[in-house]
């Protein structure tokens, strides 16, 4: 006789649906739901409105599940700042950061952009003034390309509308197909490049940090002045920034990173 697995509590029922929602690798549809959680129809669809309303989830492009809204990234980005008070992962920022020379940051998406959510100075005078809480636009941010590369085609179509791709330094992408390419490169790589495209005069390089599943958790970054420091230089740390993307995934999230993260 197969036993039943023990009724969700009726306060729980909110967090079980979000939990369920952010650890799916597809959306999730109200049938899902309805028969993973043991809930009547105008129950699931009573919890899937209030979440979806208030932030925390919303409609995937095709229109037939849910994925994680703007609130849930934002609740994740919050969680990942703790990696502040985290002793083992602000060594492995300050060690990176003093082999590298120059100023390292760790972000997340937070919309159409990415928010710096823990960093560590380089020791140099002069200094580009990216502090925690900036937020950078995807398109032309090395941390914001691997966030892009790492959605799908209808995830990602909106966000390279030509409207969305605002210049802000000469080198920015703003032509779509051209960005598409740039994307398609960085996926392929596994790794995002910043050519002087968010700010005239710096280069930036970013790498994944990814949960066992293969799931991108947040970036690994590093940006110079390229009075300092050429982009073909930069790329002669991408070893130590994978390595140092490893270690941080295995003390924050308490697992090995998946393979496809390991091998960039």
């Amino acid at each position: 006789m197969t036993e039943q697995a023990p009724a969700i509590p009726g306060n729980l029922r909110l967090v079980v649906l979000l939990e369920r929602i952010c650890a799916s690798e597809t959306p999730v549809t109200a049938a899902d739901i309805m028969a993973e959680m043991d809930l009547p129809k105008p129950t699931a669809h009573r919890l899937l409105s209030t979440l979806e309303t208030e932030g925390f989830i919303r409609r995937h492009a095709d229109g037939r599940g849910y994925v994680s809204g703007h609130r849930m990234q934002r609740l994740a980005a919050g969680m990942v700042s703790t990696m502040r008070q985290r002793a083992p992962v602000s060594m492995l920022l300050r060690d990176l950061s003093e082999k590298i020379g120059e100023t390292c940051n760790i972000a997340q998406r937070d919309g159409d952009a990415v928010v710096y959510i823990d960093r560590v100075e380089t020791k140099w005078p002069l200094q580009i003034a990216l502090p925690i809480g900036t937020r950078v636009p995807l398109h032309c941010s090395a941390a914001g390309k691997v966030w892009l590369a790492s959605l799908s085609e209808a995830e990602r179509a909106p966000l390279l509308h030509i409207s969305a791709l605002e210049r802000r330094a000469p080198n920015t992408i703003t032509d779509p197909a051209a960005l598409l390419e740039e994307l398609q490169l960085t996926r392929q790589r596994g790794w995002g490049e910043d050519n002087e495209e968010a700010i005239e005069g710096m280069v930036a390089l970013a790498v994944p940090i990814a949960d066992q599943a293969g799931r991108l958790y947040a970036t690994l970054s590093f940006h110079a002045p390229v009075l300092r420091m050429s982009l073909d230089k930069a790329r002669s740390h991408l070893d130590l920034m994978h390595r140092t993307a490893q270690q941080i995934s295995t003390v924050f999230l308490g697992e090995e990173p998946a393979p496809e993260a390991q091998q960039g």
